[in-house]
């Protein structure tokens, strides 16, 4: 309610002029109450924000404190654990790659000295993957048929292709016929004719002969 500063009529809150007079002097006599009301509002908003503030600062004061005493509680099994975490990756790590006949640089020697036609290693290398097979792992049941340097032919939607010892196709499924490697290379046909691959997949001799005896 809005009062009238000129002949005190009591006019609705939104009015911008006395509905009696028209003078545009008007007041609220509870403004100062309001005022006063909005600032208690807003005090006590501040204090709840501080009172927030304070408990979340104790909060996190407290955690701090309870990590700290259980760090200084367990110091001596935290830091035995963390040794004993770091020898056991360290021996791991040891193990894979220089540890004995399964190691990872064993057998890459072995790989590489077998991929020269060196018979005892790819003999060596065959009982390694027999014995990691026998074991479960698939990936050394499958390496074992390549010891030799072969590559498996396979039929896909009717044509053939070669896989090699990761199982990645070498060439793209679209030879009729196909035979084995011999000496790096292997005959294939190809709308009738015949032609010769290497292990690599690329086509050497063109597929022009209408018979090949290799």
């Amino acid at each position: 309610m809005l009062i009238c500063n000129h002949c005190n009529t009591k006019n609705l809150d939104v009015a911008k002029f006395c509905k009696e007079c028209g003078n545009s002097d008007l007041y609220d006599p509870q403004a100062e109450e309001k005022l006063e009301q909005e600032r208690r509002r807003q005090e006590e908003l501040r204090r709840l924000e501080e009172e927030k503030r304070k408990i979340a600062q104790e909060e996190r004061e407290k955690s701090l404190k309870q990590r700290k005493e259980f760090i200084a509680k367990h110091k001596s099994k935290i830091i035995i654990s963390m040794v004993s975490f770091f020898l056991i990756a360290s021996l791991s790590i040891y193990q894979y790659f220089y540890g004995g006949k399964y190691s990872r640089v064993y057998i890459s020697k072995l790989e590489e000295k077998c991929h020269y036609d060196d018979e005892s290693s790819c003999k060596m290398l065959q009982t390694i993957y027999k014995e990691k097979c026998d074991d479960g792992d698939g990936k050394a049941c499958f390496a074992g048929i390549f010891v030799s340097g072969d590559l498996i032919r396979v039929k896909i939607d009717g044509q053939w292709s070669f896989l090699d010892k990761n199982g990645e196709i070498i060439a793209k499924p679209e030879f009729d016929k196909a035979g084995n490697f011999s000496e790096g290379l292997a005959r294939v046909a190809l709308n009738g004719k015949w032609g010769f691959i290497d292990k690599s997949g690329k086509i050497v001799i063109e597929p022009i002969f209408d018979d090949i005896d290799y």
